[in-house]
């Protein structure tokens, strides 16, 4: 007969956890890091007189695509 030890960290599932949470995780940081880097080409696109309609300066811009 087999002992089996109900009480014994289930390590695989705290790995598979970790694993999906960590892929998760870079998938979301990458994700917001491709948005703001689009928003961010599209304002270096426009005029400063544009900017200055929407209220911002050019040096303005990269802090504003992070937000």
């Amino acid at each position: 007969m087999a002992f089996v030890n109900v009480n014994a960290p289930r390590t695989t599932s705290i790995l598979s956890y970790k694993i999906v949470r960590f892929v998760g995780t870079t998938r979301d940081a990458l994700s917001t890091w491709k948005q703001a880097r689009v928003t961010r080409k599209r304002l270096e696109k426009l005029s400063d007189h544009q900017l200055r309609d929407i209220g911002l300066i050019r040096s303005q811009i990269a802090d504003a695509a992070r937000r």
